[in-house]
């Protein structure tokens, strides 16, 4: 079973929205969620990377232990696995922290956008 992450998992700020805020980049985020078009997503994601370079992964990790999980999240995956289903989390967001939430709710998958070295795979 798969499960997409903002707005389905989480409830309130996601996963961008929550680092954005813990780094003083809110508004630059605010105006990021505007953006539609493919070319305004892919340059937005790259100055992410600009406001994320002074942190590392473990510190933008940390930040997101704020984010509020949908009521019986963690329940229902513990059912699901007790039932012997595989479950994978999908999202457009940094597969950093996707794997960091897949970890912290026993998910078997995370499949996010990429990051190494400056480059994004985007997803």
């Amino acid at each position: 079973m798969a499960f997409d992450v903002d707005g389905t998992l989480l409830r309130g700020e996601n996963i961008c929205g929550c680092i954005a805020r813990n780094i003083g980049r809110t508004a630059e985020m605010d105006a990021f969620e505007l953006f539609r078009s493919r070319e305004e997503i892919t340059a937005g994601r790259q100055k992410m990377l600009e406001w994320y370079a002074p942190y590392n992964r473990a510190t933008l990790i940390e930040y997101l232990q704020e984010v509020r999980l949908a009521s019986g999240v963690r329940s229902g995956f513990a059912r699901l696995k007790d039932e012997g289903i595989k479950v994978a989390l999908v999202s457009i967001t940094w597969k950093f922290a996707v794997e960091w939430l897949a970890a912290d709710l026993g998910a078997d998958y995370a499949i996010g956008t990429g990051w190494d070295d400056g480059e994004i795979a985007h997803f």
